[in-house]
């Protein structure tokens, strides 16, 4: 398994990394979910 994909499901702070978007030389960006009010967000 690709180690961005092992990161899919981790919980950062109040954040749930729900997929991988995409990524580069410089981090990966993922789509997140608040866990306090249940919206998403793009999380690097």
């Amino acid at each position: 398994m690709k180690d961005h994909l092992e990161h899919v499901g981790q919980v950062i702070g109040d954040y749930r990394l729900l997929r991988w978007l995409g990524g580069g030389g410089f981090g990966n960006v993922y789509l997140a979910e608040d866990m306090r009010d249940g919206q998403r967000h793009q999380a690097l």
